[in-house]
């Protein structure tokens, strides 16, 4: 191998360490830690495994209607008459049971539709505990930056009220205060850190990631997702979906438990290879069974369960009906709220932001004392530390409002 060959795989090395070291730290949006956590949640692996057992309980249901079919050896020895061989060729076939087997096919085959929009509800709840996690640790990550400008503004100003007080141009009562609103916001960084790393702690055992970045794309509510047009599809939202699919089930329940009250014909034939004794000649039987029920006890009581069970699971298909609609008009007006507040918001720290403008004109003409001005900076500062809660709020509350709705899908 020359010596160019090596210094080219040394640089080609190289490249691919940098780049996937770029790749890798790469930002996060909301969807990419969505789909993280869909790969990390146990919980949502057990409700596909959960699918996976009704599918192995349908395929048991249709054996019932197939044939079984067996080649059956048998040596019988006796005192007298010695070895007597038998082997034979076995068939049974079930031809009628009230259809019972077809009905436990609709049981099972309702139970895994349950299921499977059982699993995508756990996914879109998944996917507000990302949202949530998500917008809170960027709320935190503004909140800290807004707190570190009012910690360098009360610095600034109790070095300066400092200096004052020595000159005689201000009080110590002034000096104290400042020095209290400094501890006060050194305080509030470190409870904003705290929460900052809890949230984090959330999200890395949500997406199953240490190190991560994250950013936010565009945002925009759009009006046409009105509480009307989401209140349209609330009977396809997932949970409620999977409570009507259990009520299909137990309806099929009901026709499995009064199949066992029909007659019951089955069919059993027998291919002889070898067989001694009187009937070593016979080459063939067969076996026509029809066993009908005259009397059942406890037939009846199951088919009255079966009943009981369906009664109850179409209270709880309406009870979830009217839980969805509920949250959905609950998440309505909750973003709505958001909405107004943000706005109103909003428009304070621009007022604040024109008012600070004026102040800092009038201390530049010696008109007002730079506490005043300070004051009037913490102000704008505090205010902004609303805007931005409010901001995250509203967006943590309108995909709590989507969520609700049944629907989650990105944004465009």
């Amino acid at each position: 191998m020359t010596k160019r060959t090596i210094l080219f795989f040394v640089i080609w090395n190289l490249l691919f360490e940098i780049s996937g070291a770029v790749l890798a730290d790469q930002p996060l949006g909301l969807f990419d830690c969505y789909e993280l956590a869909l790969k990390q949640s146990e919980q949502i692996q057990l409700y596909q495994e959960r699918i996976h057992q009704t599918e192995a309980n349908f395929q048991r249901a249709f054996a019932g209607v197939l044939p079984r079919v067996s080649y059956i050896l048998k040596e019988t020895k006796e005192d007298l008459l010695g070895t007597s061989p038998e082997r034979k060729l076995f068939v049974e076939q079930p031809i009628f049971r009230g259809f019972k087997e077809f009905s436990s096919m609709s049981v099972q085959r309702a139970i895994k539709e349950q299921r499977v929009h059982e699993k995508e509800r756990a996914e879109q709840l998944l996917f507000l505990d990302v949202s949530d996690a998500f917008y809170q640790i960027l709320e935190l990550e503004h909140d800290l930056r807004i707190l570190g400008q009012m910690k360098f503004v009360s610095e600034k100003q109790t070095r300066e009220l400092g200096q004052w007080v020595r000159i005689g141009r201000s009080r110590s009562s002034e000096l104290a205060a400042a020095l209290s609103r400094l501890k006060q916001v050194e305080a509030e960084i470190t409870k904003t850190r705290r929460l900052l790393s809890l949230s984090k702690e959330v999200m890395t055992f949500l997406i199953g990631k240490e190190n991560f970045r994250l950013s936010q794309g565009k945002w925009e509510w759009n009006s046409t997702d009105a509480v009307s047009s989401l209140m349209e599809g609330i009977n396809r939202r997932p949970d409620v979906v999977a409570k009507e699919k259990q009520e299909q089930a137990a309806v099929s329940n009901i026709k499995v438990e009064k199949a066992d009250l029909f007659p019951d014909v089955s069919f059993e034939g027998n291919s002889y290879q070898e067989r001694s004794g009187a009937k070593g000649k016979v080459d063939w039987d067969m076996l026509l069974t029809v066993d009908i029920p005259i009397f059942e006890g406890a037939e009846w009581g199951d088919v009255k369960e079966s009943k009981t069970l369906y009664e109850q699971v179409k209270l709880e298909t309406r009870q979830a009906r009217r839980q969805a609609e509920s949250e959905l008009r609950s998440a309505y007006q909750q973003f709505q709220h958001s909405l107004s507040e943000q706005k109103a918001l909003k428009e304070a720290v621009e007022a604040e932001q024109e008012n600070y403008d004026l102040q800092e004109q009038d201390y530049e003409r010696r008109l007002i004392h730079q506490v005043t001005l300070l004051s009037s900076l913490r102000d704008l500062q505090e205010l902004k530390r609303q805007s931005n809660h409010a901001e995250f709020e509203t967006k943590r509350s309108f995909w709590n409002l989507k969520v609700a709705g049944g629907q989650v899908e990105q944004q465009t």
